[in-house]
Parts: C-alpha cells; structure tokens; sequence
C-alpha cells in the first residue's frame, strides 16, 4: 500500500514540474469547446442578442398575429448568417422576423 502511495505522490510531483504545455492552437479549441457546453455561456449569448435586438418580443408576437391570424406556438431570437431574427411557429405557419428592423424576412406554410 506504502509503494502505491509513493508512486503516486512522485508521478503527481513529476508531472507538476514536467507537465507538457498546450500548443496554442490546442488551447483555442478547447475554449472554443467550453464555451459551446457551457450554461454561462449561453446565458451570456441570448442576453446579447436580446440587447442587440431592436425589435422586442412582444412587437413580433403582434407582427406575427396580425400576419396570420393564428396563436403563437413558439418564439426563438436566433443567429444566423450575419441576421439577427425571430422565428415564430404558429399552428400553420413559420415565420421569420427581422430583429433590427422588424420585417417579415421569409413566411413558409407548414405542412
């Protein structure tokens, strides 16, 4: 039991002052990584989406209601391709509203 306890306190030793550095580009992807698991991150995201937004929620919910006369099933502000946006699903429709400007980007029927 005493040659276990010795191995391991002389590797922890050694590894403590030989341990092998990252490279920086190893370091980047698991940043890159950490954040995309983290919660924190995420929170930090929507909130900066949130505040970059120009239109708020409530405006696309009626924007929405007007356009297709339908309850709203689901609301997102998404990301993508350089566009800030909401979609909305209604019972028979996908809607995309611009959150800058508050247009109608695309409206799709669901099937």
């Amino acid at each position: 039991m005493r040659s276990v306890l010795h191995f391991i306190i002389a590797t922890t030793l050694i590894t403590t002052l030989y341990g092998v550095e990252l490279t920086t580009e190893q370091e980047l992807k698991l940043l890159n990584y950490k954040r995309k698991i983290s919660p924190s991150s995420r929170v930090k995201y929507q909130r900066l989406m949130r505040y970059m937004a120009k239109v708020d929620r409530s405006s696309a919910i009626e924007k929405t209601k007007r356009v297709s006369n339908e309850d709203i099933k689901e609301i997102k502000l998404k990301h993508k391709n350089r566009k800030l946006f909401y979609y909305v699903k209604t019972k028979s429709y996908a809607i995309k509203i611009d959150a800058i400007d508050g247009e109608i980007i695309e409206k799709r029927r669901l099937d």
